[in-house]
């Protein structure tokens, strides 16, 4: 629990210090995991010592140290007066070589030329796609690497190249979870019926009871995986 309490300590003394000038710190769950922590303990609350575990977050292949420029940069400079100079260079390359990843497609011909296939779905893919392919992961690296890009920025693109078809459900689900909140739980349902439930998760539903998606999502113990699962399950009921 020490590291949760620091992120707590943290967040209270930077606001502290911005309250001279009037303003107010914000990390919303989208871009940090102490975001996702607070907004855990305010709407949620806690019926025990609160863990931040990565499974908490609904974004957590969007959260990782590599891109931590890219996603509070912008905060950074705003509140704070620090040298943008590297924030800045980093968040423009990045973009930059991303638009050149997404505008540059693996055609029959470069794929013959690499000696390899050219994906067995027919479909034209760009390069930001094909990164978390292992066929062709290592040449679009060599291909960013003649832009002469920084090793920060190379290793956030290949990380986001890597998960993005995961981030992308992820993102899709947390707009979806908005129209689903109202979906119904027949009262006393048997969660155990749920397969890929933990038993901790189970244990907490059986005893709390939920009535609709909305209540379901408001308990601390349910991360989003499990909400997903128990979503879906009563979606495809309904």
């Amino acid at each position: 629990g020490y590291e949760e309490a620091a992120g707590q300590g943290l967040l209270a003394g930077m606001n502290a210090a911005l309250n001279v000038s009037r303003e107010t710190l914000i990390l919303p769950r989208t871009k940090s995991y102490i975001g996702v922590m607070i907004d855990d303990l305010i709407t949620k609350g806690i019926s025990e010592p609160y863990r931040m575990f990565t499974s908490r977050s609904e974004f957590r292949t969007i959260l990782r140290t590599d891109n931590s420029t890219l996603r509070l940069g912008d905060i950074a400079d705003k509140h704070y007066k620090i040298d943008k100079k590297t924030n800045t260079s980093i968040i423009k390359e990045y973009y930059n070589i991303k638009t050149i990843l997404n505008n540059t497609c693996l055609t029959h011909y470069r794929a013959k030329s690499l000696g390899t296939k050219h994906p067995s779905d027919g479909k034209l893919s760009n390069f930001f796609e094909l990164l978390g392919n292992d066929l062709y992961a290592d040449y679009i690296v060599k291909f960013i690497k003649n832009f002469d890009v920084s090793r920060e920025t190379l290793e956030i693109l290949y990380h986001d190249g890597l998960y993005q078809s995961y981030s992308d459900r992820l993102v899709d689900f947390a707009k979806q979870i908005e129209k689903d909140i109202n979906i119904k739980i027949p009262n006393n349902f048997d969660f155990l019926k749920i397969t890929g439930l933990s038993n901790e998760v189970k244990e907490t539903l059986l005893r709390l009871n939920p009535s609709n998606i909305s209540e379901l999502k408001n308990i601390s113990s349910i991360t989003p995986s499990a909400l997903m699962l128990i979503t879906k399950f009563f979606k495809n009921k309904v």
